[in-house]
């Protein structure tokens, strides 16, 4: 495809700017296009995918966290201990003090809650996990139930696959939230 040889090459993905990937020589990491030239002068640490068009994770040589455009400049201040991918315009990120939020791609919260853990929203409910267990939120980063799980899936197909802190296996329905014991 390209000349150009690398100790690491990771996956292309499409951006506004056409197709970019991830690769990593001596010097550090970088993006490149599909003819193998340089897309922008930064070189990085550790450099990973683009999704959605967005913006790609990075992580410096101070070992923080942030997201890029695919011109490679930062989006937003905030360093985070972590970030995800964007799925929807909004990605996980990690405070220093080790809790959880949402963002958007401004890197603005999407709610005012932190939490133990969180995964990305997926039909516009996410897992969480406080100090109990673990649940499902909304966007507004509220509970959508009380219960607290050992394990917990997203909802596919109107239902979520979980672990009660007893070691049950359960299935909750997304539109009420009942449960059903698949084990006991």
């Amino acid at each position: 495809m390209y000349p150009q040889r690398y100790i690491k090459v990771l996956s292309f993905h499409h951006t506004t700017y056409g197709d970019i990937a991830p690769v990593y020589d001596s010097v550090g990491a970088f993006f490149i296009d599909m003819q193998g030239q340089k897309v922008f002068i930064k070189t990085f640490i550790k450099a990973f995918g683009f999704y959605e068009g967005l913006a790609c994770v990075v992580r410096d040589s101070n070992e923080v966290y942030f997201h890029i455009n695919s011109q490679g400049k930062r989006i937003y201040t905030e360093n985070f201990a972590y970030v995800g991918d964007y799925k929807y315009g909004i990605a996980v990120a990690v405070l220093e003090s080790g809790k959880c939020v949402h963002i958007f791609t401004n890197g603005a919260r999407v709610h005012n809650k932190a939490f133990v853990e969180l995964e990305p929203f997926h039909k516009g409910v996410a897992v969480a996990k406080d100090e109990q267990g673990y649940f499902h939120i909304d966007k507004s980063g509220e509970a959508l139930y009380e219960a607290r799980y050992a394990k917990l899936e997203p909802f596919y197909n109107d239902r979520a696959f979980g672990v009660d802190n007893v070691g049950n296996k359960i299935v909750i329905e997304a539109d009420t939230f009942k449960i059903r014991f698949l084990v006991q």
